[in-house]
Parts: structure tokens; C-alpha cells; sequence
């Protein structure tokens, strides 16, 4: 049996490109703006201490994802936990704007 696949080389390369392309503007853009948050915290209260403590803060909330990702994955009713956290989330944007 032959396995016959739609994959062109030429556009998987392509794309395979800009996928690299992608993830490195987005972790650079990420870490300058965590190095700018520590920046700022430590031109603002001259404090290592606090400018530490801040950078510990945005990440804490990735460590919660991940535990409540995990629980969540536990439970029967996802897709309806999905929709409620994107309903809320909806509700929340017009205070932004």
C-alpha cells in the first residue's frame, strides 16, 4: 500500500518558515516586554527587591493557568466552562474601551 499525501515541499518549507519566523518575533516581543516591566519597577522604587517581585507576579499567573488547566481537563462539563470564560470575557471588554 502506498501512503499518497498532499505535503508540497515547497510550500511546507514556505510555511515552515514563517512558522520560525513567528515564534521568534513573538518571543522576543515577549521578553522585551518583560524586560521592560522590570525596568520601569526598578526606575520607580530604585528596589531590586520589588522589581523582582513584579516580574514573579506576571509570572504566577502562567503557573495558575497550568493548574487550572489541569483541573479543568478533570471536568465533565468543558466545553460549557469554555463558553462562560469567553462570554465573560466579552462582557469585560467594553470597560477596557
Amino acid at each position: 500500500m502506498s501512503h499518497e499525501s498532499n505535503y508540497d515541499e515547497k510550500t511546507g518549507w514556505n510555511n515552515f518558515k514563517l512558522l520560525l519566523l513567528n515564534s521568534g518575533l513573538s518571543r522576543t516581543g515577549f521578553a522585551a516586554f518583560n524586560l521592560i516591566i522590570i525596568w520601569i519597577m526598578l526606575k520607580e522604587t530604585c528596589s531590586p527587591l520589588i522589581s523582582g517581585l513584579s516580574d514573579g507576579l506576571i509570572s504566577l499567573s502562567l503557573l495558575f493557568s497550568f493548574m487550572v488547566g489541569a483541573h479543568l481537563e478533570k471536568q465533565k462539563k468543558v466545553k460549557h466552562i469554555g463558553i462562560l470564560a469567553g462570554f465573560t470575557r466579552s462582557l469585560k471588554l467594553p470597560g477596557l474601551v
